[in-house]
């Protein structure tokens, strides 16, 4: 398991092509919004969809055309 923290307003990079940046914090409610940005070899932006999960879980993927 990996845990990472970070403040609303900054980042994480993973590699060179996945940032994923804290955007708000609910502490009451134990939620968080994130902007997650993709780049493929070439530098640009990934367009991407989400699909929610039953359990609450959100599962970020490259959308297709």
């Amino acid at each position: 398991m990996l845990i990472l923290s970070r403040r609303p307003g900054e980042s994480l990079v993973i590699g060179d092509k996945v940032e994923i940046m804290i955007v708000d914090v609910d502490g009451l409610d134990v939620e968080t919004r994130c902007a997650i940005t993709v780049r493929d070899n070439d530098g640009n932006d990934l367009p991407l969809q989400h699909v929610r999960m039953l359990s609450g879980v959100t599962i970020v993927r490259e959308k297709k055309s």
